[in-house]
């Protein structure tokens, strides 16, 4: 199993591996995942591109549904992380699961497409 494989059975079965719709637990045991498929020598070329970019993805589509406050706020917070940026977007634990499936899916489709992410990363360093 890859990693893009892992993601679409936590979203089919969230809590069989999560627990719960819990942001810390899916990165935690994502985290676990990867770190798995590293320690095994397993293609990480996908994964990779995931862990350099992700977080600046998510912080991306989260300035689109906040207000012009926060978007000031967040445009200069290059450190957080989807856990943190994801609450800023839908307060609901589960809506906050759908958010990060919807940003998984964009972000697996415009890799798919070789996508140059470089310039979202670049926009908030």
């Amino acid at each position: 199993m890859n990693f893009k494989e892992l993601i679409d059975r936590i979203r089919i079965r969230p809590g069989m591996y999560v627990g719960k719709y819990d942001l810390n637990c899916l990165e935690l045991f994502t985290g676990g995942f990867i770190f798995c498929l590293q320690a095994n020598g397993i293609d990480m070329e996908f994964t990779n591109v995931y862990r350099k970019f992700f977080n600046f993805f998510v912080q991306s589509r989260v300035l689109e549904k906040v207000n012009e406050d926060l978007k000031k706020e967040l445009r200069f917070n290059n450190g957080m992380s989807y856990i943190q940026l994801i609450p800023f977007a839908e307060s609901d634990t589960k809506k906050q699961f759908d958010f990060y499936f919807e940003c998984f899916d964009e972000f697996k489709k415009l890799y798919d497409e070789n996508y140059d992410f470089e310039p979202i990363k670049d926009r908030f360093m």
